[in-house]
């Protein structure tokens, strides 16, 4: 509400970017189908111009003595003008890290400067770049990665060299999770403690988040160890099977390729997930791993005595 003899204001006030979404059904629980018939709306705005924004609403428009006067108007200008200066600086803060993370050798500070060099880089780097990179969770990206010496660029670029950029399927946090881990089985500790350590202090997290896949809970450890084991003898060999590369001696039937991928999948939600998977089906999983892992040895030992003979 303003006076019809009101200040004139010089700058331009409240701006920010406003998105109307919807829900996608096939991503909601049963109980909550409903909401996908309601628009959402989603205002982005920097915290400088939420604060002045929610002095100027309740001033302007829930006043209970009458309109402001001149100079009221004109000190919320003013404060309306220094949050714009305000922006332009953190703008340029931001850009100076960006600067500062390509071109030095220093650490990232956290995980914002992560993310950061992660979505500049998929832009750049991308064959879809009109796309927005699909990056992922980097709280416990960033962790990790400062427990094993792998956080700033240099460390960080090999191992994005090996990632899809373009997928939709994995986010990229996980990709570079998941080649480390390919790479080095004894970072799964690592992992653990990083993904433990936020999940405690993530105030909407759940208590699964910060088990430890080393317990005892429900067969949990005792399958992550099989998985580990798995990985240390075979390595890249998961991969390939699953990718319908390995080759031929190695090959398994699509039944055994299904049941495989079913256990990666149940892999991935111990380490990325927010729920764990039961037990009936972590002690099936163990013991598909333990046939798998006697399967590839049997044929590669055999592979070893062929190559004797010739």
């Amino acid at each position: 509400m303003q006076h019809p003899g009101a200040y004139q204001k010089r700058f331009l006030g409240y701006v920010g970017r406003h998105y109307r979404l919807r829900l996608k059904p096939e991503t909601l629980p049963l109980e909550d189908l409903h909401l996908a018939n309601y628009v959402i709306e989603l205002q982005v705005g920097s915290v400088l111009m939420h604060a002045w924004a929610e002095v100027e609403h309740d001033l302007v428009y829930k006043s209970t003595e009458g309109f402001l006067s001149q100079d009221e108007y004109a000190i919320l200008d003013e404060l309306n003008g220094l949050m714009h200066a305000g922006e332009i600086a953190l703008e340029r803060l931001q850009t100076a890290a960006k600067r500062r993370i390509n071109t030095e050798r220093q650490p990232f500070s956290n995980h914002y400067e992560l993310s950061s060099y992660l979505y500049d880089h998929t832009r750049k780097a991308s064959h879809r770049s009109e796309s927005e990179p699909f990056i992922g969770r980097t709280d416990v990206l960033f962790h990790f990665l400062k427990d094993i010496g792998l956080n700033s660029v240099p460390a960080l670029k090999p191992v994005l060299q090996s990632c899809n950029l373009d997928s939709k399927e994995q986010p990229l946090a996980q990709q570079i999770v998941d080649r480390i881990l390919r790479k080095n089985p004894d970072f799964y500790s690592a992992y653990n403690e990083a993904r433990i350590a936020v999940g405690r202090s993530d105030p909407y997290g759940t208590p699964d988040e910060y088990v430890s896949y080393f317990s005892d809970k429900e067969n949990l450890g005792s399958f992550m160890r099989q998985w580990i084991a798995s990985e240390k003898l075979i390595g890249d060999t998961i991969g390939h099977l699953l990718n319908g590369d390995a080759p031929k001696d190695m090959a398994l039937n699509e039944q055994a390729l299904e049941k495989l991928r079913q256990i990666t999948e149940l892999r991935n939600e111990i380490l990325y997930g927010n729920q764990l998977p039961s037990e009936s089906d972590m002690i099936n999983a163990e013991e598909f791993l333990q046939e798998i892992m006697e399967f590839l040895r049997h044929r590669n030992d055999g592979t070893k005595a062929h190559e004797k003979e010739t």
